[in-house]
């Protein structure tokens, strides 16, 4: 007893996909998208522009740089200035009052006033108090308004002769004026400081004031550059604040505050870059802060042109234009692109499809076609022509071996049928009933391989293979005429469900033998003693990759092992050969009512797999 294989339920896989494929997708996608030359062409252009395009927005960004920068560079430009020429009148204030103590202005003070009266008319106005006086207070002479001076009390320091006091007025007619106060101390012979004989040479000096004086102080040697819009102020005594130029009415609540002073006071970086105001229409602007000396520091402010203030914007358009241009020109290269190559290549695609089809291959369509694209299209086209005649060729050749085949298929037919009514003659001569059957069962073995060789060669059939729906229903009703059950007193009917079954010639032939066994042993055996029966064949497809053939009688059935026993005849046993032969598996059951013989015959699967089956 043979067991059927288990099957497996096709809706369970058991097959995992791999992780690695998720991770593998996107890559695969992107493979598809790059297989078109357009794209490749497309991609090519990009990363050979986008160098390009790179260098030019880094040359548009250190413009913009250099742009919003300039009025920072203005601004510490005027503040180095301005604080030069402080630092220069500051030094040169000291320089007077040294020359002016090496005199004894103590021994002759008509000469004294004299000498001070000539220092405070050559200074053009930058010294407003010359005074001398003694350690006691006593002044010897002095000039200019000395309402000005400053009494300070301090500690002087030994290394500094000079003392350097800076003060303002808030009211006044000196209001709006920053005033610097410059005390030399006069020392006696022994370079010793005593109460008598000795004294202060001060002098009080304007830093700025008017309009010509800043303006002097913005152009300190250098008059090129435009420094109108600028603004200065000197900051000192805790952020005492008072602008450098009193005519230009700065308000310097309206330019100058404590946020913008806190930013530079406590910022990392000495300048403050303020932007515009739309809502005030205020421009943008730059503060510097510079220290002039201890306690004494100058903030300078210098206002954006319309090109600095719109720096950014000016970059954003040229990155926008740079853009631009370049997917304009990335279309026109891709335009270009289509037109001269990828166009091209669709034409000569599509003539190979076309040659694919019809087996005609168009040569006009290589016009117009580069120079490599026409080489190729003229190396296909050659190659076709000889493909085309090769192809005739094998066709002349396959009819011819087609017609050979089928003449020996029909000179074998012809020599069978000779043998076939040989045997006829002969059997008709023997005189002996169990002679005379092993004579008929040998003509219908002829019979059924003529009968196979007659399908074989004719005009629609394949020579390589055989339909065995008509071949099995003429090969049953030829036998059963033969044994002469179709007519008298048993009839037996046939009855046959065969698919269209395509088999070749190696599977036929045996196939054939075995249906001519089955058939010729139920006439001689299964309906004796009967007036009629019925014979059934049916020939289907079974499991995947095999065909099942059935083979029934309603006969008087028989013991199938006392039968291989006490039998001495050769029929089970070419059934047997001939199943082994073709890869088939058999089956046999014979009860009262009938015998049934059951083969899963090997069949090629569309994969060209085979598989055998089991009953």
């Amino acid at each position: 007893m043979e067991f059927p294989e288990k099957k497996e339920d096709p809706k369970v896989s058991t097959h995992k996909k791999p992780i690695f494929s998720f991770v593998l997708y996107p890559f695969i996608k992107l493979r598809k998208m790059v297989d078109k030359v357009s794209v490749r062409l497309l991609l090519i252009i990009f990363f050979s522009a986008v160098p390009i395009a790179t260098i030019a927005i880094i040359f548009a960004w250190n413009n913009y740089r250099l742009t919003f920068s300039g009025s920072l560079y203005r601004g510490v430009v005027a503040a180095s200035r301005i604080n030069a020429a402080i630092q220069n009148h500051i030094a040169g204030s000291r320089s007077v009052m040294r020359a002016l103590s090496q005199d004894n202005l103590q021994k002759d003070p008509a000469a004294c006033k004299r000498i001070l009266d000539f220092v405070y008319s050559a200074s053009d106005g930058r010294y407003r108090v010359l005074q001398f006086r003694y350690v006691t207070g006593y002044i010897v002479c002095s000039t200019g308004d000395t309402s000005l001076l400053q009494q300070a009390q301090v500690q002087w320091e030994r290394k500094s002769p000079v003392l350097l006091i800076p003060f303002s007025y808030d009211k006044g007619p000196h209001a709006g004026y920053f005033f610097i106060q410059i005390t030399r101390r006069l020392f006696n012979s022994e370079k010793t400081f005593s109460r008598k004989g000795d004294g202060y040479m001060t002098g009080v000096i304007t830093i700025g004031g008017s309009k010509k004086n800043y303006d002097s102080l913005l152009r300190w040697r250098n008059d090129d550059e435009d420094m109108s819009d600028t603004q200065a102020w000197i900051i000192y005594n805790d952020r005492q604040i008072v602008p450098l130029c009193r005519d230009c009415m700065w308000s310097h609540g309206q330019f100058l505050n404590s946020t913008i002073l806190n930013r530079l006071y406590n910022g990392e970086h000495s300048f403050y870059m303020r932007p515009s105001r739309v809502s005030s229409n205020e421009g943008g602007a730059v503060y510097s802060l510079m220290q002039v000396s201890p306690g004494i520091n100058l903030v300078v402010r210098t206002g954006q042109t319309d090109v600095e203030q719109h720096a950014f914007a000016f970059f954003v358009v040229r990155v926008v234009e740079i853009v631009f241009f370049l997917m304009v020109g990335l279309g026109a290269v891709a335009v270009g692109g289509n037109i001269l190559v990828t166009a091209p290549l669709q034409r000569l695609t599509e003539a190979v499809q076309h040659w694919k089809q019809t087996k005609v291959f168009d040569g006009s369509v290589m016009y117009n076609m580069p120079l490599e694209l026409r080489q190729l299209g003229f190396s296909f086209m050659r190659a076709t022509r000889r493909l085309t005649r090769h192809e005739e060729h094998l066709i002349v050749v396959d009819q011819k071996q087609k017609l050979l085949i089928r003449e020996i298929h029909h000179r074998v037919k012809n020599n069978l049928q000779i043998i076939a009514s040989l045997l006829n003659l002969q059997m008709n001569r023997i005189k002996n009933p169990q002679s005379r059957a092993e004579f008929a069962t040998a003509r219908e073995r002829v019979k059924a391989l003529a009968t196979l060789h007659r399908y074989m060669y004719g005009e629609d059939s394949d020579v390589q293979a055989v339909n065995m729906r008509h071949f099995m229903e003429e090969l049953c009703c030829q036998i059963i005429q033969a044994f002469g059950y179709d007519s008298g007193d048993t009839l037996v009917s046939f009855q046959s469900s065969v698919e269209d079954i395509t088999l070749t010639i190696d599977q036929a032939v045996p196939l054939a033998l075995i249906v001519t066994e089955i058939l010729s042993n139920s006439l001689k055996y299964a309906f004796v003693g009967r007036k009629k029966g019925t014979i059934t064949i049916t020939l289907c497809h079974g499991e995947p990759g095999t065909i099942k053939l059935t083979i029934a009688d309603d006969g008087v059935g028989f013991n199938l092992e006392r039968n291989q026993e006490e039998r001495k005849g050769i029929g089970m046993q070419l059934i047997k050969g001939f199943a082994r032969q073709i890869g088939a598996s058999l089956g046999a059951v014979s009860q009262k009512n009938g015998t049934i013989y059951t083969f899963t015959i090997p069949y090629p699967t569309p994969g060209g797999e085979k598989s055998s089956g089991l009953t």
